[in-house]
């Protein structure tokens, strides 16, 4: 009934009207002006009624305005999971990662798009996807496919797989890559020596990609509780960098990398 209310209000129609038509600024526009002057409660609500509409992103940002941070199934929903989960299994990469990632680069919203010109779901830059799609013997994407969500989760986990093999399936490396570019990452990274992980994330320069970091390494756990999994303890993805087990393959970067979205 309180979701059923919050609905009807004339600036929720609207919202939810304009989004069907795909005019997603517009409709963002709508549900800003709609809620801006809610209460806790109401934003709650609101928050709500966005998740049951499928409009995740929304439904996340609301609820980020008040003060409730417990509600995980809201902060951190799995949608277009069988897209997840079979492009998880196909590259072999955690679909709680997956997941993770998603979350922190579009908040699932399909229809994306970065001030840089990254897109889609996991906000893959057009050259990055084309070089992907290549190194997969795939059709190399339009633009207008990166919006859609199964070329967008192909591209995406490929592109992930990519640089997990590149950096010897260290996931602060590939993190840190599909954030700021592997070119970035071959100068990061310890030279001649060895440094404990959680260091290496601090002594990043980019402020940007520490909190990435941070925020995927946390949310990976989430994820592996929100699909039933047993958690996978923090300091499994935290060994030492620099030492020869984890750091044999130093050689040039010469490609470009995934920009921030």
């Amino acid at each position: 009934k309180t979701l059923a209310a919050m609905g009807a209000l004339p600036g929720m129609v609207r919202a939810r009207e304009l989004r069907a038509l795909g005019l997603d600024r517009d409709a963002r526009r709508e549900w800003w002006a709609a809620t801006r002057s809610m209460g806790q409660g109401r934003l709650r609500t609101a928050a709500k009624l966005a998740d049951s509409w499928g409009w995740h992103d929304r439904a996340i940002l609301t609820l980020g305005r008040t003060d409730t941070l417990d509600d995980l199934e809201l902060r951190f929903p799995t949608p277009y999971e069988q897209q997840v989960l079979q492009a998880a299994a196909k590259r072999k990469l955690d679909s709680a990662f997956v997941y993770s990632v998603m979350r922190q680069e579009s908040a699932f919203n399909a229809r994306a798009r970065s001030h840089a010109g990254a897109m889609g779901l996991m906000q893959l830059m057009p050259a990055t996807a084309r070089n992907t799609a290549r190194h997969i013997k795939r059709p190399v994407p339009r633009r207008a496919e990166l919006l859609t969500v199964e070329r967008n989760i192909q591209l995406g986990t490929a592109h992930l797989r990519q640089l997990m093999d590149k950096y010897d399936g260290n996931l602060l490396y590939t993190m840190a890559a599909y954030n700021a570019g592997p070119h970035r990452v071959t100068r990061w990274r310890p030279k001649n020596r060895v440094m404990p992980a959680d260091i290496w994330v601090e002594t990043m320069p980019f402020r940007e990609t520490r909190n990435y970091v941070q925020r995927i390494l946390a949310y990976i756990r989430i994820y592996q509780w929100r699909l039933g999994r047993d958690l996978t303890p923090m300091s499994h993805d935290l060994r030492a960098l620099g030492t020869p087990t984890t750091d044999a393959v130093a050689g040039s970067d010469a490609e470009g990398g995934q920009q921030a979205g």
